[in-house]
């Protein structure tokens, strides 16, 4: 009997967009091509720029940053103008 209010409940439950109930694979599926791979006789390798490097990956990380800070603005003002709206009803 209490099998069957499980069953019930898991068939009840049902996971939010862009979730499922399977578990991922946390492990990267290697990749099969080997058309990118090359002797190291024909490579020809660049002289890279540390500092310009980190300097992009930089401003990079703070556009991230500030993409992520905008939305987590925009979510708790959302948040709590729907909060206002809850009290208030409530109170009338």
């Amino acid at each position: 009997m209490d099998t069957d209010t499980k069953l019930k409940d898991i068939q009840l439950y049902r996971p939010p967009p862009g979730y499922t109930l399977s578990r991922t694979k946390l492990f990267r599926l290697q990749s099969v091509d080997t058309s990118m791979k090359q002797s190291n006789k024909s490579i020809n390798i660049e002289q890279i720029d540390i500092n310009e490097l980190s300097k992009i990956i930089n401003m990079n990380q703070s556009k991230i940053l500030q993409i992520r800070q905008t939305i987590m603005n925009e979510f708790i003002y959302k948040l709590l103008k729907s909060m206002k709206q809850l009290k208030s009803n409530s109170q009338t």
